[in-house]
């Protein structure tokens, strides 16, 4: 038993601790907004000193970082105890015992979404979603209310799944990138990168990866070689875009410092219909965002060979080459009817927020700048990334109309005349909401938004709060107040991430526990069940008066709680000045 404990600690701190190792960025991004008191909800959404004490205590201190190679060897070591010892995984100290509690009706910070190539004859139902703290799933029909959710491993929970790609010829073939490179304070170092040959049955770690810290991006280009943007933590670890013609089993550097470029930093990757590639190196802190071009003509697409790659990078003005270092992070997207349509959202250099779009014209090598749109926000009309464009950036187009495109930040927004014009889709909060109903209401925090294949209605996308769905995506003119819907798909997808939780003294059926981005939860039922939200925004630490229970508290960001003197039947704000840490 002395050494299933330890193996239990090393988890516990892989699944809850960052590993960023460049704490200033906290710093440059700025903490995260508050609402003051009686500005409707609070606010789903930052994150950028979401963890940092936690980082703080926990860190290793010779090494500035959580040992997350030891993982797999320490989960051999647990699985050879528990055979040997004949343990009862859930019981393995005698009279203790485990049961889930779930809940199963909110979902967790959801960066991989991905509809199945290989379910066509079922209308692509079959749906693939990864979590930065809570595993990989699938489910059969995401059409389903609610879709029934399978978990593949509890292995996978312990690793951040950050990116998918799957194999067009042999859609048997998929992958899945670890690691959440962003530079939020919780995010969790990867495992390099995982492979599946049979569907999703098996899943096979590449050890050639073992030195991706960071994968950003997974692409597949028409010849079926395997892309990897790769954000470095330490020196001597992969870095920039990595090309592998063998499916995995080697790697060869083709863009990023020292091969092209000054950045070992890569973040975004788009493959276009005729083959080029649309690469973005660089994001933040020094290093400047740029873009790469590689036609399809122009490199080898059987080999390693790192080909002709092109930047790209516009001035604000459009001129190019770009001067200075006027971005920080940069978001592609790539028509897919019109390969020489490219979409980009850069975000200003120090600003943390998208100050400009702009559409690419491939055959004329020329930008042209488009409108960068403000949402409702509960009547703040902020820029739709509130200053977290390096958290949440997407952008995705039209599978059959190269004008169309969604973007997402903080909410989604939608433009059907190549940007120039924007209307808000969805929206966090419904305080101020003029038109908006629940159909809109999806989680703030947009990290991914994904078409089903040919079809411009249906449509995914990831959240901090999970998974949301749409059936008419494409439905609804600018101005006509007609809007698409959307629903939750969370029911069973249990990947929320919890900071804290405190027990009832004499009722085992009612606790309260705080969560990342989701609110302060109040459970109620015995099992697996559904909870309801005791106070809204981020959910912190909480407590129950094991004396008088009657009186609770739960915490939001900083010296802010809200109180309840009726035994959680309802709460009223406390609001200190926004003194002390993100998290107390």
């Amino acid at each position: 038993m002395k050494y299933f404990l330890p193996y239990l600690v090393l988890v516990g701190l892989l699944t809850i601790v960052g590993i960023n190792s460049e704490p200033s960025e906290k710093q440059r991004y700025g903490l995260r907004e508050n609402e003051s008191e009686g500005m409707g909800e609070a606010e789903t959404d930052g994150i950028a000193d979401a963890i940092a004490w936690d980082i703080a205590l926990t860190r290793d201190p010779a090494t500035g970082s959580v040992p997350v190679e030891r993982l797999q060897e320490a989960k051999k070591v647990r699985d050879q105890l528990i055979v040997s010892n004949k343990l009862n995984i859930l019981s393995p100290v005698s009279g203790i015992s485990w049961t889930e509690r779930g809940p199963n009706n909110v979902g967790g910070r959801t960066r991989g979404v991905h509809f199945d190539l290989g379910d066509a004859e079922n209308g692509f139902k079959k749906v693939w979603a990864g979590a930065v703290g809570g595993g990989l799933w699938y489910t059969n029909d995401i059409t389903a209310s609610p879709p029934t959710w399978v978990k593949v491993n509890d292995f996978f929970d312990n690793i951040a799944i950050s990116s998918f790609a799957q194999s067009t010829t042999n859609p048997l073939v998929m992958y899945f990138g670890t690691g959440e490179g962003w530079f939020n304070s919780d995010a969790i170092e990867g495992m390099g990168i995982w492979k599946t040959t049979d569907g999703g049955a098996n899943w096979t770690r590449l050890t050639s990866t073992s030195s991706f810290a960071y994968v950003q991006d997974l692409a597949i280009d028409n010849n079926g070689n395997l892309y990897a943007t790769v954000r470095p933590r330490t020196t001597g670890q992969a870095n920039g875009i990595q090309k592998s013609t063998d499916g995995g089993n080697t790697w060869t550097q083709v863009l990023g410092s020292p091969v092209l470029g000054s950045s070992t930093r890569g973040g975004d990757l788009e493959v276009a219909s005729n083959g080029d590639l649309y690469a973005n190196i660089g994001f933040g802190n020094g290093s400047t965002g740029r873009i790469y071009h590689s036609a399809a003509a122009t490199y080898l697409l059987n080999t390693g060979n790192a080909g002709t790659w092109d930047d790209i990078t516009p001035n604000t003005d459009n001129t190019m080459p770009v001067s200075g270092d006027p971005y920080d992070r940069i978001e592609l997207a790539v028509a897919p009817t019109n390969s020489a349509v490219v979409y980009g959202l850069f975000e200003s250099s120090g600003t943390s927020n998208v100050g400009y779009i702009k559409q690419y014209d491939a055959v004329a090598n020329a930008w042209t700048s488009r409108t960068v749109p403000t949402i409702i926000d509960q009547g703040n009309n902020s820029v739709f990334t509130r200053s977290q464009a390096w958290y949440d950036l997407i952008a995705t187009v039209d599978p059959q109309n190269e004008n169309s495109l969604y973007i997402g930040g903080v909410d989604a927004l939608r433009s059907d005349n190549n940007g120039a014009n924007w209307e808000q889709k969805t929206t966090w909060s419904l305080y101020l909401a003029t038109g908006y109903t629940s159909s809109q209401n999806v989680h703030a925090d947009h990290h991914k938004i994904e078409y089903a294949p040919g079809s411009s209605s249906r449509m995914l996308m990831g959240t901090d709060g999970g998974i949301f769905y749409s059936e008419n995506a494409n439905i609804g003119t600018a101005g006509t107040g007609t809007y698409p819907t959307f629903s939750s798909k969370n029911t069973g997808y249990n990947v929320t991430q919890y900071y804290a939780v405190a027990n009832h003294p004499t009722d085992p059926n009612y606790f309260l526990a705080g969560a990342q981005d989701n609110g302060s939860q109040k459970f109620t039922s015995a099992g697996l069940n559904s909870t309801v939200n005791a106070s809204g925004g981020d959910g912190a630490f909480c407590h129950i008066d094991q004396n008088e229970p009657n009186i609770q508290i739960t915490a939001y960001v900083y010296n802010n709680y809200y109180v309840s003197t009726n035994g959680g039947a309802s709460f009223s704000s406390r609001f200190k000045n926004n003194n002390g840490r993100f998290i107390n």
